[in-house]
């Protein structure tokens, strides 16, 4: 059935005289012959600036996104834990170890997948590498245009003006390298076969997106709308094979902690910052209107979470339900179908939770697609306002707003948001269009008409609303689990200086404090600074320095040096009365080495030595010089010696009061907590839970530990009373930090009552400030 009806120029006398009119003086004969040509001219342009701007720039420089994908690719290649890649610190410091010259990196929420794509060009430089994915990049257009002329009636050059309009998100793709341009190509392929009657193919090519970024994986509502259900099949046995190749490629812990850690936390729009503008989606309007944070959010409009656990399923279920019911149940007009697909892929990207510019190369599909049915039913007016609306939502208007806006100028801050709004909607009112049904009334309780003209049963009806009712159920359940003790931490928060992306690895010293010395992310990388007096340790170019570990009885500290020029960490001395200190400039005491810790004596340094990223355990001892006047600090440790005894594969490490060792380690697919005696001759496990656990720290009285316990994803903060011997298997234990967050790496004052730790609570994903809570009465 037809559903576009064409403009009716004879329903309007003025219309149809001057269109009269200029055909006979032969305004519009001309004006057709030399549209072809304007249009091509227009393409030479666009395809010339895209050519300057991003695929020559992008040829000639190494920008994110790519060293991500590349990073983790090689960290592959070479039996790396990829399980680790998600943790800021950790993938900052291989970034260095590979020699990759960028400043930051980071890989959530990227999927393995992603780097799998890349895995065959590591041999390669990452430039090199880089711009053989370029090429692939350019087929890849070229590919998803031939897909778009066979989907179409249009011409070449109107298809090429329409790809190539949308300029802006293309030549941030090429800057970046990023992997959106296969998104559209696999999500073309899937329309084009469907389109085909392949169906199951066509669910295969969504599976295949969905393996790289999340939301195609919600065409299964569509593919069950539509009663697809080979595509349904597709889908399935696509997506199982997926998973049994990730399970078999990257091992079962790294595609546990995707699903259970990363993927929760980027449906809600914490992969990174969740109240920037950049990421501007409905989920991050609500949250900086609704939800305060005295970082990144100081000024919310009012802080009412209650409302935002309300309001948040409330909208998507709105956009989500009417956006199904639109849809023809099995098969229609092949205008309507084509149509419907448009729809649903426009009302993916309305629905995704954070999608900056370069992610709207996928609206290059449902504006194609679009625009050649509204063309080919002539509604030519309609086809100029979706261009207007797909320019607006792919056009840099950021840059016009405020970036960090308060109050009610936050509706400021999400101009692309509300042109994406009324492009969706403009989609949705096309799909509402049909001709007059030709039959008599219906009966009074046959229901309203669907979009396709036929009827809606009362069945279908009370279906799609309780399909409404329970999405904003659980919406509104999983809400209030998530933001239940979110905010707790915001009372204890440390003053740590400038705003940063991660403040982590705490390191206490007392003298004159007590002050906190951490790990700071930049825009530039990792810099060591501490609360107090100032004091900020800087790396090289695109270097990074970590965990501080403090001396204060000989007034030193010991940090990590990470940088591209050299391909593993060296330990280095600085003096703690600096201010600002360049880390080129500080004496190497350790040449292989990370993350340094110091017994409470000062006699001791531990450290280790990673072997593919599994880290080895080593201990150097102060040489001791009586006969000084004052301890000797330059050359005063021995040769490093590797305790043998210490469980393989450790991931943290700390001094008991005793000079015993306490540290955690992956053994038999989960992280565990080891204790040893003073010459750590034996290691003990401590048996205090089933749950992966990790991060310990002994109080300065050897009455309490800390330590982080992994629950349904998220670390959570404990304190256990300590056993009489390490053997024994009984502990008293509480949970210290709630929420559906993560509380970690605790380090206690010398009160033995209080301890620091990194909270990314109320944050993005490993988003990390400094909190300071007493948990011992």
């Amino acid at each position: 059935m037809e559903t576009i009806p064409a403009d009716n120029e004879s329903a309007d006398p003025r219309r149809l005289s001057l269109a009269a009119w200029a055909e006979s003086v032969g305004i519009a004969r001309t004006l057709r012959r030399l549209a072809p040509a304007a249009e091509w001219a227009l393409l030479a342009l666009l395809a010339a600036y895209f050519a300057i701007k991003g695929l020559v720039v992008g040829w000639q420089s190494l920008n994110t996104d790519f060293p991500n994908y590349y990073l983790v690719a090689k960290l592959f290649r070479q039996g790396y834990p990829l399980d680790r890649v998600y943790d800021w610190t950790w993938i900052q410091r291989q970034k260095d170890h590979a020699g990759i010259d960028r400043p930051l990196v980071g890989y959530v929420p990227l999927t393995l997948f992603s780097a799998l794509l890349v895995s065959p060009l590591v041999a390669l430089g990452p430039l090199d590498a880089k711009r053989v994915w370029l090429v692939l990049n350019v087929a890849m257009l070229g590919g998803t245009i031939w897909l778009l002329r066979r989907l179409t009636e249009m011409p070449l050059r109107r298809i090429g003006l329409l790809v190539f309009l949308t300029v802006i998100p293309l030549r941030t793709n090429f800057l970046y390298g990023q992997q959106h341009l296969l998104i559209l190509f696999l999500l073309s392929l899937a329309a084009w076969l469907d389109a085909q009657g392949r169906l199951f193919a066509s669910g295969t090519a969504v599976a295949a997106a969905a393996a790289l970024k999340i939301y195609p994986a919600f065409f299964v509502l569509y593919f069950i709308r539509k009663r697809r259900w080979r595509a349904l099949g597709g889908f399935a046995a696509a997506g199982a094979g997926l998973l049994a190749l990730g399970l078999a490629l990257f091992g079962y812990e790294a595609m546990r902690v995707y699903l259970v850690q990363i993927l929760p936390r980027t449906l809600r729009a914490e992969c990174n910052d969740p109240f920037t503008v950049t990421f501007g989606s409905a989920t991050t309007l609500l949250r900086r209107l609704l939800v305060g944070e005295p970082i990144l959010n100081p000024d919310p409009l009012v802080h009412w979470p209650g409302l935002y656990v309300w309001l948040q399923p409330l909208i998507e279920a709105a956009v989500l339900v009417p956006g199904l019911w639109m849809l023809t149940p099995g098969r229609a007009a092949p205008r309507r179908e084509s149509l419907e697909w448009a729809g649903f892929t426009a009302l993916l990207l309305a629905l995704s939770v954070g999608s900056a510019t370069y992610h709207f190369c996928v609206l290059i599909l449902p504006t194609v697609i679009a625009v050649g049915v509204l063309l080919e039913a002539r509604r030519t007016r309609d086809a100029f306002l979706l261009v207007v609306l797909h320019l607006v939502v792919c056009s840099p208007t950021a840059q016009f707003f405020p970036l960090h806006p308060g109050g009610w100028k936050t509706f400021l801050g999400f101009p692309r948001l509300a042109a994406l709004a009324c492009y969706w909607i403009f989609l949705m009112l096309r799909l509402l269009w049909r001709r007059p049904v030709a039959s008599a009334s219906p009966p009074i309780w046959s229901g309203p008409a669907r979009p396709d003209g036929s009827r809606a049963a009362p069945s279908e009806l009370w279906a799609f609303g309780a399909l409404f009712g329970v999405l904003v159920a659980i919406g509104v359940a999983g809400n209030r689990r998530h933001f239940a003790h979110q905010f707790d931490d915001y009372p204890a928060r440390l003053e740590t200086g400038p705003a940063s992306f991660v403040t982590a690895a705490p390191s206490v010293g007392t003298l004159g404090g007590p002050w906190v010395y951490f790990s700071r992310m930049e825009a530039q990388g990792f810099v060591v600074a501490r609360t107090g007096p100032r004091l900020t340790v800087e790396a090289p170019p695109n270097a990074d320095v970590f965990a501080p570990a403090i001396d204060q009885r000989r007034g030193v500290g010991w940090l990590e040096i990470a940088s591209p020029s050299r391909t593993q960490s060296a330990i280095a001395r600085f003096a703690l009365g600096a201010s600002i200190v360049p880390a080129q400039m500080l004496p190497i005491d350790v040449d292989d080495g990370e993350q340094p810790v110091l017994s409470s004596d000062g006699d001791h340094l531990g450290f280790l030595r990673p072997e593919r990223g599994r880290g080895q355990l080593y201990l150097v001892e102060r040489v001791r010089d009586d006969s000084a006047a004052a301890p000797v600090v330059a050359g005063a440790w021995g040769a490093p010696r590797a305790v043998t005894s210490a469980p393989a594969d450790v991931l943290e490490v700390g001094f008991l009061p005793d000079d015993g060792l306490i540290l955690s380690a992956f053994r038999d697919g989960r992280a565990r907590l080891f204790e040893s005696d003073a010459g750590a001759g034996r290691f003990v496990e401590l048996a205090l839970s089933p749950h992966p656990v990790r991060f310990p720290a002994v109080s300065p009285d050897g009455a309490w530990l800390a330590y982080s316990e992994e629950e349904a994803g998220a670390w959570h903060l404990w304190v256990a009373k300590r056993a009489a011997r390490v053997d024994v298997a009984s502990w008293s234990r509480h949970r210290v930090a709630e929420g559906d967050c993560n509380t970690m790496s605790p380090v206690w004052l010398a009160d033995s009552r209080t301890v620091i730790y990194a909270s990314d609570c109320g944050r993005g994903l490993g988003h990390t400030v400094l909190c300071q809570r007493r948990i011992v009465p």
